[in-house]
């Protein structure tokens, strides 16, 4: 039997012939994926299979999107491997991007009045925490007595040492790092303000938003060209809104429990080609 996909690339190729306007197959399906944990390898790197999946499918006329916690300048030493083509969520939903036109087409900026008070509240429990607040262009370290951030020592990522009321830019996400247990117990005593989107986007990470990555691109997705299918994938607990907002959605063998229940598609680990896996099962396999 014929497959679907055959029959439309054989309807392009005659209305090549015949000088009318190719068929694609997945022209209108848009894939959303998140970074660590799911495109990206445990060594940061997107494997070849990835690559190859995403480089089919954009040839047969889908759209590929990234939804991460990384803001634009820590995204660029992975440019080169993701064939992005749609408008991506950055900063867990504080902000939607287009990387072709480089530039920001909306923003999600938290209130700083409101921020202001949680990072104190948050201090007022954890006098040691590690209190990070990302804006367009600089991560601020902003508690005079935070411990240190692996992450941010390992990335070499440059930081400004402010309080936070000398920010004078818009916060667009606040992260707390401590370790996994310390947050644990600590992040259910707090009383933040409603209207508020938390989340632990690692074991050592609890984050503060005005917007979610789902919620951001729920708002956004109006204005996707001619989408008639969304799927998206993630691992974390800061991925289950983004997960919601898709009309399919994936968690890889390594997302947790909650994730993994949230998913409709399960598929193999982020080390062994899960966004492959996920575009095998639901598009490859379907066209």
């Amino acid at each position: 039997m014929i497959s679907v996909e055959s029959c439309v690339i054989l309807v392009s190729i005659i209305l090549n012939a015949l000088g009318g306007t190719p068929v694609k197959p997945y022209h209108g399906i848009y894939l959303y994926s998140d970074l660590d944990g799911t495109l990206l390898q445990d060594d940061k790197t997107v494997s070849d299979e990835n690559y190859a999946a995403l480089t089919r499918f954009l040839d047969g006329g889908g759209s590929f999107g990234i939804a991460t916690g990384r803001p634009l300048p820590h995204i660029a030493r992975f440019r080169d491997r993701l064939p992005i083509t749609a408008p991506c969520i950055l900063c867990n939903g504080a902000a939607v991007y287009d990387f072709s036109r480089q530039q920001y087409l909306r923003l999600f900026p938290l209130d700083k009045a409101l921020a202001c008070q949680t990072i104190r509240q948050v201090e007022a429990l954890l006098p040691d925490v590690s209190v990070q607040i990302f804006t367009e262009h600089t991560i601020y370290m902003v508690n005079p007595n935070q411990r240190d951030d692996l992450y941010i020592i390992w990335d070499n990522l440059p930081r400004v040492h402010v309080l936070p009321e000398q920010v004078e830019e818009p916060f667009w996400k606040i992260l707390f790092c401590h370790r996994g247990e310390i947050l644990d117990e600590a992040v259910p005593k707090l009383h933040l303000a409603p209207g508020l989107v938390t989340y632990r986007s690692e074991e050592t990470y609890f984050e503060v938003l005005a917007q979610a990555k789902g919620g951001a691109l729920a708002a956004w997705r109006p204005n996707l060209p001619e989408c008639k299918k969304l799927l998206t994938i993630g691992d974390y607990e800061n991925d289950l809104s983004l997960l919601a907002a898709g009309d399919v959605c994936a968690a890889p063998a390594n997302a947790l429990p909650c994730v993994r229940q949230a998913a409709t598609i399960q598929v193999c680990d982020n080390n062994h080609g899960a966004v492959a896996d996920f575009l095998q099962q639901a598009v490859f396999s379907k066209f």
